[in-house]
């Protein structure tokens, strides 16, 4: 067996394994419905509007009425390019927020490794 095959078997695998992960990941968080949609359900039945109206809008503004494959084609996408949105507890992009953190996370990995 080469070192070459070695690598290249390995480096298949990790790949696949990565958008396995990704996969599920995706399907866990896609699939339920959005607990957002049932809120402006909610905000629209109390100001007097049509829920339902209010729901298929919020719906076509998140892309929630694109089909399932287009979803995870454009977020597995979106991964790739390292556009992972805003976070919502600290109102920041999620890249940034990461960037800041992994200093402190490499301060207290790396010393545990050695």
């Amino acid at each position: 067996m080469s070192r070459l095959g070695f690598l290249l078997r390995r480096s298949v695998f990790a790949v696949v394994a990565a958008v396995g992960v990704l996969t599920v990941v995706f399907l866990l968080v896609t699939v339920p419905e959005n607990p957002n949609v049932a809120k402006v359900k909610f905000a629209a039945a109390m100001a007097g509007n049509d829920p339902q109206a209010a729901a298929e809008a919020y719906r076509a503004t998140h892309n929630l009425d694109r089909s399932l494959w287009w979803r995870w084609t454009h977020w597995m996408g979106n991964v790739l390019r390292f556009r992972w949105g805003v976070s919502q507890s600290m109102g920041a992009p999620v890249v940034a927020v990461l960037a800041r953190a992994t200093p402190y996370t490499l301060g207290y990995l790396v010393p545990g490794v050695w």
